[in-house]
């Protein structure tokens, strides 16, 4: 995998930026802050997106890696792997949802989406982000993970991928475990089945077959009685249902009949109801003629009016014909369209009338606006002329007042100004004067106040000290008394822990022992010190031995077999031979004696092979129990080292570790005594200096309050100055108001000449349009007239046509009326025939009813009736003996089932043990075999990685302190993949002694050998592998921290965060309040900085933030007194002797830090 750009946009320190990356080796420096470790971490980013935040040592959020006051950020990140080309671009939004977009040749089409994205990544590049971190990505601050004992053993198994194999094998431990429980499980499972077939059944399996047998007859008896009495019932409710339905039949008969009456009456009611309807429609028939003659003598007297009305005088005459009904209805339409062109004539007139109206009234209108402006011209007159000797009046005041007000303010400048500043006479520039002495005046005040914010500000932290002192002290006695509580716990769990190690030591030593003495046999001596080589050497070096005995012997074994059979089968031939055969040996016809004794040859080799084989067996045999049993002392003295690793060592830490800590709470009990004593004395100071900052305090304010009121005082003067000038401008305002309104009066009196002109003229205009007026009116009514006319034409001609439509309504109702009559006699002649029909039904029933004797066929019902009743009874009786013998054989049965039940669980319990202990046994077997591929691996994979790391070791190392860095197996501790550093001299030494530069280029070594293996592991998939990434390697290389063995990114008030330099945080904490909020305040007090120089979002503008870097650099140069030195420094030196005092106090040059202090 190869990594060719990167473009970063508001990360960060960056806000727009591609980055090319070449091939080879890419080196990446900069100062502190720089963006190195954002680089890399970007390009993190880019692979494995949001995952990144929890990996590792890495604890933060998306947003932190945003650039202030950006809202998002963008990641685009681009590699090759295997010549194809992907790209990644991850967008980060603060204020919304994170996306990423993953391009490439290889894909159809772009992938979207985070979890998309990185599966896509993951597959391209063969490893996760956590494998990634683990074997390729060295981050900030874990360079030296190496060192730490437990994180290597880790860290390496994982990166070989070793650690598998120990999954492998705790899984098979947790599986044995599981195997064991379930043998346990299932033998009481097996003892509870017992017991409860013991307990809870009354029989055996035949006992309960047996008393199932006997249920079964009862009940085969009781149903056989209960079916003879069902089927007795069943005849009597045969002839129950025949007499039933002889009794419903005649009931049917009888209503029957009463419907078929009911009927005969129902049809003679509609034959009269018919009869009545043919009256009333010839009745109807007669009314209709009659209307019909009344309607046409109405129409003869509509034409008649008609040709009496006269013309409408705006429309032209119509033809008049109402002969019939549709000549009536032309003349209806002609009258409608006389009507319609009357009404607009009217409507044209009414328009013509309204527009002279409009006329009228706007020339009146006009006429009394004119007016109106009159009147208002005449009373802007008036209006003028009194603002005029308004005017004159209010100038002469001003001038008075002017010379009053310069007179005032003279003597108050006299009075403020100091005698060497005051001129001999007060003049408009004598301001100037003013402000600068009160200038002068603010200053001194603002110092003064300055200067008492600070003791305020002293005197308020001095009372906090105070506060803080009495806590002070009372926490160190707290603390004493808690020291010296913890130190007696500690010193019995010390006891409890020497104790528990000493039987611990006790318990490994008699276990060495007897395993000693089994070794014994196999010619190994073990102590405590070579247990390890032991396990790792010597038993594997005899294993292997005993391995290749038991292939010799196999081997043995096999050649005698094979030469035993072969003998064998010459023996069969020659049996088969009748004396005149071929030998087989020799190829010669032979005779029967020379048969025989090759026969008796080969039978007495035969019996030695046997012998032989049977010896070579024995032998064969006697090795594999050997190894077996070397197997079985090897996994012995694996468990007694990892007793001796996890018992008998932690309990030694433990003990250790209580050694130091009452050590320690001794050495942290004699400082808490000596705070204590310094807490009072502090306490005692502090009261001290509150008392002098109290009366300096008071001193001040006098000061500031005398100040203030000459302040006050000038105030007063620059006020009397502008009122000078106000009146000034008023006077000069009044003069010009004056000479505005006299122009403003000669020509109010033009316009209003100009007005009374027009009215004239507007009025002979009324007078004239009032004529038109009235011709208009004569001619509308003459138009409302017509339309009347043409109305009363139209209705005439109306009412004649709705005439004809009701004699059309009447002939219908005629010819209806005629219809129905028809109908109604063609209904009364099938009426008449239904009825005759109905009255010989009647008759046939009567006769039906006459033969049947309803009585004796009820007392017969009853009697039968009665004799079900006692047979229901009887077979209700036998009902419940049947019920009550099948509940006994479900009982039984159910009893039976669970005791066949519970058998079977119980042959299922004991095919489980035998099957969960084959389990645990083959689980044992796996664990051995999982532990020494494991131990062959590392011993094959560390050859590699001490060779490949020795091969950088010794190009990047030029001293001649080391020769070589050793990786064994396993230390002298116990310790896996210890590391040993060989000197010139030939000894062995702990990286720990070495310098922490030294150090540093073991680790690089180490991962750099690592690396190279993992690569040459993954053969033909090589191209995948990402390139070796390490973030600030040489951290540990750096002069200063050679010298002084610090480490910047490590701090007390700041908590440690990938790329935070902590300490120098820490450093800044103390000179925020004695220089930055000082710094701050002066620029506040002197109106340096003010409000209009910050912007919406309270940041300083441009301008702003130049008038703060002009005054910064003056502040950080004035000199002040070093309270430890003595002497006189800038505030810039001061702030460098108080790192040097800081790094000597941390590397224990100087026993205490004087912290810087400032007083005014």
């Amino acid at each position: 995998m190869k990594i060719t750009q990167l473009r970063l946009q508001n990360i960060r320190s960056y806000s727009d930026e591609t980055i090319e990356l070449p091939d080879g080796t890419v080196l990446v420096r900069g100062d502190n802050g720089a963006g190195k470790t954002t680089l890399l971490m970007s390009i993190f980013g880019g692979l494995f997106l949001s995952k990144i935040r929890n990996v590792g040592s890495n604890n933060f959020n998306l947003d932190d890696i945003v650039r202030r006051g950006a809202e998002g950020g963008e990641i685009e990140l681009t590699f090759e792997v295997e010549n194809v080309q992907y790209t990644v671009t991850w967008t980060i939004d603060t204020t919304g949802q994170n996306s990423a977009v993953i391009t490439s040749p290889a894909f159809e089409e772009p992938k979207s989406g985070i979890r998309h994205v990185r599966s896509e990544v993951i597959d391209v590049v063969g490893m996760d982000e956590d494998s990634f971190s683990r074997s390729v990505y060295v981050q900030q601050g874990e360079v030296d993970r190496l060192f730490d004992d437990d994180a290597r053993a880790e860290l390496i198994d994982d990166l070989l991928g070793l650690d598998q194999i120990d999954r492998y094998r705790s899984r098979m431990k947790g599986a044995r475990r599981i195997a064991n429980r379930l043998v346990s499980e299932n033998e009481q499972a097996v003892a509870n089945h017992r017991e409860t077939i013991e307990e809870q059944f009354d029989y055996d399996i035949e006992g309960y077959e047996s008393e199932l047998a006997e249920k079964q007859a009862a009940i085969v008896k009781t149903e056989s009685e209960l079916e003879e009495i069902s089927s007795f019932l069943e005849e009597l409710q045969d002839a129950k249902r025949d007499l039933e339905s002889v009794i419903e039949d005649y009931d049917e008969l009888e209503t029957k009949l009463s419907d078929t009456k009911a009927t005969r009456e129902e049809l003679l009611e509609d034959r009269a109801t018919k009869q009545q309807d043919i009256e009333e429609a010839e009745a109807a028939i007669e009314e209709a003629e009659a209307e019909i003659e009344n309607l046409q003598d109405r129409i003869e007297e509509k034409t008649n009016a008609l040709v009496e009305l006269e013309t409408p005088a705006t429309t032209d005459p119509i033809e008049i014909n109402l002969g019939t009904e549709s000549t009536a209805e032309k003349t209806l339409e002609a009258a409608r369209d006389a009507v319609e062109t009357a009404k607009v004539e009217r409507q044209n007139r009414e328009n013509g009338l309204e527009q002279a109206e409009e006329e009228l009234t706007r020339l009146r209108d006009e006429r009394e606006q004119l007016h109106e402006e009159r009147d208002g011209i005449e009373e802007l007159l008036s209006t003028i002329a009194e603002k005029i000797d308004d005017a004159e009046t209010e100038v002469e005041v001003i001038e008075d007042e002017l010379s009053e007000a310069v007179d005032d303010r003279n003597a108050a400048t006299e009075e403020f100004l100091p005698d060497e500043h005051c001129p001999d006479s007060v003049t408009d520039d004598t301001l100037d004067l003013v402000e600068s002495h009160k200038d002068e005046l603010t200053e001194q005040k603002s110092n003064r106040s300055e200067e008492l914010a600070a003791k305020e500000a002293s005197l308020e932290a001095k009372e906090e000290n105070i506060a803080d002192a009495r806590e002070d002290v009372e926490a160190a006695e707290s603390g004493i008394n808690e020291f010296e509580e913890r130190i007696g716990e500690v010193e019995s769990e010390l006891s409890s822990a020497r104790d528990e190690l000493e039987n611990d030591r006790e318990q490994f030593q008699n276990d060495l022992n007897a395993l000693a003495e089994e070794l014994t046999t196999f010619g190994i001596d073990v102590t405590d010190d070579t247990l390890s080589t032991t396990i790792d050497d010597q038993i594997p070096e005899a294993k292997a031995d005993i391995q290749k005995s038991i292939e010799e012997a196999n081997n043995r074994v096999t050649e005698l077999a094979t030469r035993k059979q072969s003998l064998e089968e010459d023996r069969e031939e020659l049996e088969s031979l009748d004396g005149l055969a071929t030998c087989p040996k020799c190829d010669q016809t032979v005779d029967v004696d020379h048969l025989e004794n090759e026969l008796d040859e080969i039978t007495t080799e035969i019996t030695e092979l046997e012998t032989q084989l049977e010896t070579a067996k024995q032998e064969r045999d006697d090795h594999l129990a050997a190894r077996d049993e070397l197997d079985a002392l090897r996994a012995e003295a694996i468990d007694l080292r990892e007793f001796r690793t996890e018992t008998v060592k932690v309990t030694a830490n433990r003990a250790e570790e209580l050694e130091d800590e009452l050590e320690t709470l001794q050495d942290e009990l004699d400082e808490e005594q000596e705070v204590l004593i310094d807490a009072k004395s502090d306490f005692e100071e502090t009261e001290a200096a509150v008392d002098d900052l109290e009366t300096e305090i008071d001193e001040l304010d006098g000061a500031i309050d005398a100040l203030e009121t000459c302040i006050e005082e000038g105030d007063a003067v620059v006020d009397a100055f502008d009122t000078v000038d106000q009146l000034r401008d008023r006077h000069e305002d009044r003069v010009d108001d004056l000479s505005d309104l006299q122009e403003e009066c000669t020509d109010t009196k033009s316009d209003l000449e100009r007005l009374e002109t027009e009215l004239n003229e507007l009025s002979e205009q009324i007078e004239t349009q009032q004529e038109g007026v009235t011709d208009a009116e004569a001619n509308l009514d003459t138009a409302e007239d017509a339309i009347e006319t043409a109305n009363e034409q139209r209705k005439f001609v109306a009412e004649a046509v709705d005439a004809y439509d009701a004699i059309d309504d009447l002939e219908s109702d005629i010819d209806s009326h005629q219809q129905d009559i028809s109908h109604a006699r063609d209904s009364i002649e099938t009426l008449n025939k239904q009825i005759d029909a109905v009255e010989d039904g009647i008759e046939d029933l009567e006769e039906e009813l006459g033969g049947t004797d309803i009585e004796e066929t009820k007392a017969n019902l009853e009697d039968v009736e009665e004799r079900i009743d006692q047979r229901e009874v009887t077979a209700e009786d036998l009902e419940e003996t049947l019920q009550s013998l099948r509940s006994d054989r479900d009982v039984l049965e159910n009893e039976l089932e669970r005791l066949q039940r519970f058998h079977d669980r119980l042959e299922l319990a004991e095919e489980k043990r035998e099957w969960a202990q084959d389990r645990a046994d083959e689980f044992e077997k796996m664990m051995h075999v999982y532990q020494g591929a494991k131990s062959d691996l590392r011993e094959q994979y560390l050859a590699y990685v001490n060779e490949y790391t020795n091969d950088i070791f010794s190009d990047i190392y030029k001293n001649s302190s080391y020769q070589q860095v050793r990786i064994l197996d396993e230390g002298p501790d116990g310790t896996p993949y210890a590391i040993q550093l060989l000197r010139d001299d030939g000894t062995l030494e702990h990286p720990s002694n070495a310098s922490g530069g030294e150090r540093a280029i073991v680790n690089l070594a180490l991962r750099a050998g690592i690396y190279k293996l993992i690569a040459e592991m993954r053969d033909g998939d090589s191209g995948r592998l990402p390139p070796f990434i390490l973030d600030e390697p040489t951290t540990f290389l750096d002069e200063g921290l050679r010298c002084y063995n610090l480490d910047p990114f490590l701090g007390v008030l700041h908590a440690d965060r990938h790329g935070r330099p902590s300490l120098a945080l820490d450093l800044q904490e103390e000179f925020r309040p004695l220089f930055c909020d000082a710094f701050v305040t002066r620029l506040i007090n002197r109106g340096t900085i003010t409000h209009d120089q910050f912007g919406n979002d309270n940041r300083l503008t441009d301008d702003g933030f130049q008038a703060y870097l002009d005054k910064f650099d003056g502040y950080m140069g004035e000199e002040l007194t070093h309270p430890h030195f003595e002497y006189r420094v800038s505030r810039r030196k001061a702030i460098r002797q108080q790192v040097i005092l800081l790094r000597k106090a941390i590397t224990g040059e100087l026993d205490d830090y004087h912290a810087l202090e400032v007083s005014r």
